[in-house]
C-alpha cells in the first residue's frame, strides 16, 4: 500500500515502511548504537508507540557487529536472559516486526502513515514573510512558520532569539499539551533571559536583568519551570551577558534525514512572523552516513562555534552536530556573527564588521582586478545606532566594502531606508514599538554630518501599511547605478542593526609585537551583542527564489529614490518616551539597542579556541584610517538611559 496515498495501514504494513528506515541505518557498518537508537525511537515514537514498553532480548543488527549496536538497540530486563544469538539476520528482522507489532495493535486507534518528509530547500532559499497581504495576493517568495517547522518528523531542534513570544512559537514544537507531544524529541530553547518575562516570573524574580547570583538562581529555576510545564523535553537556555543583548535569531531543526538551517531578522513573535517585513535564509543539508567521505566546510565551523558562543547545552552539539554529521557542502551563503567582547591577534577577524570585511574581501571581491572601484550601499535595519558623525558611518562602511576604501572617499554613496513619525502612524501599527532610532537629528549639524540627513529614505512596504523588523545590506557597483534592476554585489540579511553594540569598532592595532607576531594591523573593540547573519553573493539570489523572480522579489519594501527621500522636517521615528515607560511587556519593547557607550570586557585574553579544520587563513588586509567617533559625556549618558529604559521595561 502506498504511505503517500494518506490511506490508513495496519500495523504490519507500518512496521514495513518504518523499521526500512531503521534498519537502513543499522545496516551501515559503522553505523553508531547511539543514531540508530535515537533514529528507532524517533520513528516508533511518531505512532505513539511508547519505546520503553518494548522489550527485546535479541540483537537486531547482523551477528558480527552484536556487541555494541545490539546494546543500544535492545530493551533488556533483569528477569530475561539475552536470548537469540544463534538467530539468523532474517529471523531477527522477522521477530523484532512481531514484537513491535504486537506492541502497536494495542494501541486503541488507527495509526496513519505519513509521508516521508524531503528536503524542499537543498540549494539554499531567501524568502520575506508571509504577511497578510501576500498571503492574500500570492505573493511568491513568502514563508511561515508553519511552512519551517514540522513537529511531527523533529528529531530535535536548537532555536533562539532575542524576544520569543512562547504561545505562539510553542504551538509549532513537540511539547506537553499540544497535539504533537513527543516526549523523546529534545527542543533546545534559548534567549536573551532579560526579555524572558515568564521565564522570570517562574523564578519568582521582579527585577530587570538578573545578574551575578541572580542570574544563575533564575535562570535555573525558569529551566526547571519551563520542564514542568511543558515537558522533559524542554531545555531552555540563557547566554550570561554583562551588557547589550543576545540578538541572533535563528532555527536549527533537526529532521530525520536532514538539518534546516534558518536565519532570519524576525523574533519569533505574531509582529514579525505573521503581521511584519523580515527576511529568512533557508536551507537544509543532507544527513551524511558512515560510509560517506566528509570535509568540514567554513559554514559548518562558524555555525557550530555560533551555537557554542550562545551556551548551548552541549548535548545538542554532540548528539547534532557532531564534524560527518550532516554534509554542508552546499551552502549558498556566509556566516558572518558577532559576541560580546574585544578581539585582536588571532581573533581579530572571527566576529563583528571584521568578520564582515574579511568575508567581503576573501569572497566577494577576491579578484581585486575585477572589484569595483566604488559601491553604494542601501540599509534597511530597525534599530539605528548612535550615527551622528560621519566616522561613525565610515568606519562601518568601509568594512562593508571589504576594505576598499575608494567607497568612502568624500562622502559615502549610503541610502538608509527607515520610516518617518508620519510613516508609523499610518502604518497598521503592528510592531512600531519593536523599531527606533537613537539619532541626534540635532547634533549632525554640530557634527559636521548634516549630509547625512539626506541619506534617508522612508520605509514604504510593498504590502501597503506593513511595518519591519528587517536588518538587509545591499552593495551595487556604483559602475552599473544606472541600471537599477542589475543585482547588487551582495546581500547581507541578519540579525544585526546599524549600530556599534551589534558589529564593534574597528581601531588600529598599535602593539607592534601583535603586529609583527599575527601579521595584523586592526582590533575590534566593544562588541555588545550576539547577532547572526549571511552573506550572499548578488549573482546567487536569484537561484535562491522560486523560479521566474526577479532578485528585487525578495527587497520587501519600495527602493530608495528622489522621490520617497526624508524632506524638510521629516525624522526617523523614536519610540516615544511614553510608550516604553508605560510598557505592561518586553513584547512591546522588542528593539535592540546601540550599546556603544557600555563597557564590555575588552581583555586580549578573551579569546576562542581555534576554529576545528583550519578554517581561518592568514591574509594581509589593509591599515585601517583612524578616526574619532566619541560622542558628547551628556548624550551618551541620556542615550543609554533611554535604551536601559526600552530594553528592559516590564
Amino acid at each position: 500500500m502506498d504511505a503517500s496515498s494518506g490511506e490508513l495501514l495496519d500495523a504490519q504494513e507500518m512496521l514495513e515502511l518504518e523499521m526500512a528506515i531503521a534498519l537502513s541505518l543499522e545496516e551501515k557498518p559503522a553505523a553508531s548504537s547511539s543514531v540508530v537508537q535515537k533514529s528507532f525511537q524517533n520513528a516508533i515514537g511518531r505512532f505513539g508507540v511508547n519505546y520503553e514498553s518494548i522489550e527485546i532480548n535479541y540483537p537486531l543488527v547482523p551477528h558480527k557487529t552484536d556487541l555494541p549496536a545490539a546494546r543500544g538497540l535492545k530493551k533488556r530486563t533483569s528477569t530475561q536472559a539475552f536470548k537469540g544469538k544463534d538467530m539468523d539476520w532474517e529471523e531477527r528482522k522477522a521477530k523484532r516486526r512481531a514484537d513491535i507489532a504486537e506492541e502497536i495493535r494495542k494501541l486503541d486507534r488507527s495509526i496513519k502513515v505519513k509521508p516521508p518528509l524531503f528536503m524542499r530547500f537543498p540549494t539554499g532559499a531567501l524568502r520575506i514573510t508571509r504577511t497578510p497581504g501576500r498571503k492574500e495576493a500570492r505573493t511568491p517568495n513568502t514563508i511561515s512558520l508553519e511552512e519551517l517547522i514540522h513537529p511531527e518528523y523533529l528529531d530535535s531542534a536548537m532555536i533562539f532569539a532575542f524576544f520569543i513570544e512562547n504561545d505562539h512559537l510553542f504551538q509549532f514544537l513537540p511539547f506537553k499539551g499540544t497535539t504533537h507531544c513527543r516526549s523523546n524529541v529534545d527542543i533546545y530553547i534559548g534567549r536573551d533571559l532579560s526579555m524572558d518575562g515568564q521565564g522570570k516570573n517562574l523564578a519568582g524574580f521582579e527585577g530587570k536583568t538578573p545578574k551575578g547570583a541572580d542570574f544563575d538562581r533564575v535562570s535555573d529555576a525558569a529551566r526547571v519551570g519551563y520542564r514542568r510545564q511543558y515537558g522533559e523535553n524542554f531545555h531552555a537556555f540563557y547566554p550570561r551577558m554583562q551588557s547589550g543583548c543576545a540578538h541572533t535569531k535563528w532555527m536549527l531543526l533537526v529532521y530525520p534525514e536532514f538539518l534546516r538551517v534558518v536565519i532570519t531578522s524576525a523574533n519569533l513573535m505574531q509582529s514579525d512572523t505573521v503581521f511584519g517585513d523580515n527576511v529568512w535564509y533557508i536551507q537544509d543539508f543532507p544527513r551524511l552516513y558512515s560510509n560517506a567521505s566528509h570535509k568540514q566546510t567554513r559554514f559548518e565551523v562558524h555555525l557550530r562555534q555560533h551555537v557554542q558562543d550562545l551556551q548551548c547545552p552541549p548535548d545538542f552539539l554532540s548528539d547534532h552536530l557532531t564534524p560527518g554529521e550532516f554534509d554542508f557542502s552546499q551552502a549558498q551563503v556566509h556566516l558572518v556573527t558577532s559576541k560580546p567582547g574585544s578581539f585582536s591577534g588571532d581573533d581579530t577577524y572571527k566576529y563583528g564588521q571584521l568578520r564582515l570585511r574579511d568575508v567581503l574581501h576573501k569572497k566577494v571581491f577576491k579578484n581585486e582586478e575585477r572589484a569595483p572601484k566604488r559601491l553604494e550601499f542601501e540599509i534597511c535595519v530597525g534599530s539605528i545606532g548612535l550615527l551622528d558623525r560621519e566616522g561613525i558611518v565610515k568606519n562601518f562602511l568601509e568594512s562593508c566594502s571589504g576594505g576598499l576604501r575608494d567607497s568612502i572617499e568624500g562622502k559615502p554613496n549610503l541610502k538608509i531606508i527607515f520610516p518617518t513619525y508620519q510613516d508609523v502612524q499610518e502604518s497598521s501599527g503592528w510592531g512600531k514599538s519593536n523599531i527606533s532610532s537613537h539619532m541626534d537629528w540635532n547634533a549632525l549639524e554640530e557634527h559636521s554630518a548634516e549630509y547625512l540627513r539626506t541619506v534617508f529614505h522612508h520605509y514604504r512596504s510593498k504590502d501597503p501599511r506593513c511595518l519591519f523588523h528587517s536588518k538587509i545590506i545591499l552593495a551595487f557597483n556604483s559602475a552599473t547605478k544606472s541600471n537599477r534592476r542589475k543585482p547588487p554585489v551582495y546581500m547581507y540579511l541578519g540579525s544585526a542593526n546599524f549600530s556599534a553594540g551589534a558589529w564593534g569598532k574597528v581601531e588600529p592595532e598599535r602593539r607592534s609585537k601583535v603586529q609583527a607576531e599575527k601579521n595584523v594591523t586592526m582590533r575590534l573593540e566593544k562588541v555588545a551583542n550576539f547577532e547572526c547573519g549571511v552573506v550572499i553573493l548578488g549573482k546567487r539570489i536569484e537561484g535562491m527564489l522560486e523560479k521566474g523572480s526577479h532578485w528585487e522579489d525578495i527587497i520587501p519594501y519600495e527602493r530608495p529614490t528622489e522621490r520617497n527621500r526624508y524632506k524638510e522636517g521629516e525624522r526617523p521615528w523614536k519610540v516615544p518616551k511614553e510608550n516604553f515607560e508605560a510598557a505592561a511587556t518586553p513584547m512591546a519593547l522588542d528593539w535592540e539597542v546601540d550599546t556603544d557607550d557600555v563597557d564590555v570586557d575588552s581583555s586580549d585574553d578573551d579569546k576562542e579556541g581555534e576554529d576545528e579544520g583550519g578554517d581561518e587563513d592568514n591574509a594581509m588586509h589593509e591599515e585601517n584610517e583612524d578616526f574619532e567617533s566619541d560622542t558628547d559625556d551628556a548624550e551618551e549618558e541620556e542615550d543609554e538611559r533611554l535604551a536601559r529604559l526600552a530594553r528592559f521595561a516590564s
